[in-house]
């Protein structure tokens, strides 16, 4: 019944039907089916949270085109020192990185590029 009216049950007063029916006994009291598993397109897979990187390790991160045979060169010597090869990768830029700065290593050969972003590109 609903809260803000109270509506009185006209056709059980008017029948005399005011009492309540008698409950089944307990051995012929009718137990309720188990409930089927639902229908798989009602079903919805489960989102995968992506595996995301860490932002405290994105900071230092860089990606840069060395083509494939330098790739591996550096792999093969990580491999032979034991250590992670990006980490070989890091210690040889800042030791060029040292060199260029005391005029060791000539700048490198440049030419005009097409690019919008980019003034100059590097011949090798």
């Amino acid at each position: 019944m609903s809260k803000r009216k109270e509506i009185p049950d006209v056709m059980s007063q008017l029948q005399g039907l005011g009492a309540k029916p008698p409950l089944p006994e307990k051995e012929e009291a009718v137990r309720p089916e188990p409930l089927a598993p639902p229908a798989p397109e009602a079903v919805r897979p489960r989102r995968r949270s992506k595996n995301r990187t860490p932002k405290s390790r994105l900071v230092g991160r860089a990606t840069y085109d060395i083509g494939q045979d330098l790739k591996e060169i550096i792999q093969q010597e990580s491999i032979d020192l034991g250590v992670p090869a990006s980490q070989l990768a890091k210690y040889l830029l800042l030791y060029a990185w040292d060199f260029y700065e005391r005029g060791e290593i000539p700048a490198p050969p440049r030419s005009r590029s097409d690019s919008p972003k980019f003034r100059n590109t590097i011949d090798f």
